[in-house]
């Protein structure tokens, strides 16, 4: 999902909080800011999510993501202007594919 400006990402999130991450827990495992200049940052977020056993049919099953942010600073504030979430993919395993 690809969200721009702080209203796109307020309502990316409501979006996927009330529909397939409802009943589950989404916990950070690992922050990185990289500061390009003192007004930007890039902020990657790695996180786990885990549905409760209450999670409806439709629910994301367990996976990771990476969360990564642009964020300036305008008015002595910091500010999310875009974002994008991309789920981390268990890659196959190639030394079973070989003959």
């Amino acid at each position: 999902m690809r969200m721009l400006d702080r209203d796109g990402i307020v309502n990316g999130h409501r979006r996927a909080l009330a529909g397939p991450l409802k009943a589950s827990t989404v916990t950070p495992e690992d922050l990185v800011i990289i500061a390009l200049r003192d007004d930007l940052v890039i902020a990657h977020v790695t996180s786990v999510r885990t549905p409760r056993p209450d999670a409806p049919p439709d629910s994301l099953p367990p996976g990771r993501t990476v969360l990564v942010f642009t964020i300036v600073r305008a008015n002595n504030a910091w500010l999310a202007v875009a974002a994008t979430n991309t789920p981390i993919a268990v890659l196959p395993n190639t030394a079973a594919a070989r003959p």
